[in-house]
């Protein structure tokens, strides 16, 4: 029979092993797995949703898609927008916790406003160059779960700029 000094170092143990393996089981869930993909973004769609002397307002939705098999979740959402290499400004995105099933898509509405004077030079540069194609850029990064990690995505594409103007000001 074991003395009570080493049933109750055993019983420690017993409690400690436990508490050890989740605590290391949950450590590793901050980690993200080797080979962990960027997310894939594409623009799905945009509207003008409100005009002021000083700013306009854009509703830009984002078709998000994880090429990983796991679930992505994601937090602390950053993009940026920039037009004619012109950066505009930064969006906001409204849930900025968000998870992207594995191999799957998700559609993420973000709003930008932008300085009326940023439109300026945009129109400067549009003169400066053909009107029926609007070159854009967005670029950020999220936090990959509840870790440090940081995994950024960057999508660059041109609109035809008219068929664009049209469907913003209602004339589709």
């Amino acid at each position: 029979m074991a003395s009570p000094m080493k049933r109750r170092t055993l019983l420690r143990g017993l409690i400690i092993l436990p508490a050890a393996v989740t605590g290391a089981v949950a450590g590793c869930s901050i980690i993200p797995p080797p080979n962990l993909q960027s997310p894939r973004v594409a623009l799905a769609d945009l509207a003008l949703t409100k005009v002021s002397l000083k700013d306009l307002t854009f509703q830009v939705d984002l078709d998000v898609q994880n090429p990983n098999p796991i679930a992505l979740p994601l937090r602390d959402i950053q993009i940026g927008l920039s037009v004619f290499d012109v950066r505009l400004t930064d969006g906001k995105v409204a849930d900025n916790r968000i998870d992207i099933p594995a191999t799957g898509q998700l559609r993420v509405p973000v709003t930008f406003v932008v300085p009326l004077d940023q439109m300026i030079q945009v129109l400067d540069n549009l003169l400066a160059r053909p009107w029926d194609t609007l070159d854009y850029r967005l670029a950020g990064r999220a936090t990959w779960g509840p870790g440090p990690f940081s995994l950024p995505f960057e999508r660059t594409g041109r609109l035809d700029f008219w068929r664009r103007m049209n469907q913003l000001i209602g004339r589709r």
